[in-house]
């Protein structure tokens, strides 16, 4: 018998460049058009969105209104993992933002010295192509996220440092 390739769907290329956009759609620029979204909280966010009961516990400890997350994604066997690939791996988020780039979605903009993301026109049009009880649900996750998105990257991996340390 042949066994067929199988891909974690956490792993999926298309699924995580949806996330992305959704994600740099949501929070790449506060109320007053500031830039935010570096690769670092990008970095961030991408873990966050796709680990809810991770999210929750960052809400907590930020001191913001607690989103509320489907019982779905609590306690089950991938919430109490503690996956953190995406937190480390730099050319997995360089290959998505390439990806994102290429179709002419990602503006990029360069300011005191660091970079920023946020979407095209074009972006913005994919951006409303996201539908559906998922794609709804990861954009609920991703607005909960504007609360701490002005936030610095240290202080993101300072919380989530104190997140895993009660994982443990």
């Amino acid at each position: 018998m042949i066994s067929l390739p199988y891909i974690p769907l956490d792993e999926d290329f298309n699924l995580n460049v949806a996330l992305l956009i959704i994600l740099i759609h949501t929070l790449s620029k506060n109320r007053n058009d500031v830039l935010l979204l570096d690769r670092n909280k990008i970095q961030i966010f991408l873990y966050l969105i796709k680990n809810p009961s991770k999210l929750e516990a960052v809400m907590i400890l930020a001191g913001k209104q607690n989103t509320s997350i489907d019982m779905t994604e609590t306690y089950t066997i991938k919430s109490l993992s503690l996956n953190v690939d995406i937190l480390f791996s730099t050319p997995k988020i360089k290959t998505l933002l390439k990806k994102v780039s290429i179709l002419g979605w990602l503006r990029v903009t360069k300011s005191d010295g660091a970079t920023y993301f946020s979407l095209t026109t074009e972006g913005e049009r994919a951006y409303e192509q996201f539908g559906g009880e998922y794609f709804n649900s990861v954009k609920a996750y991703t607005k909960s996220l504007d609360k701490i998105k002005s936030l610095t990257s240290s202080k993101l991996n300072s919380i989530l440092n104190e997140v895993f340390k009660v994982s443990k």
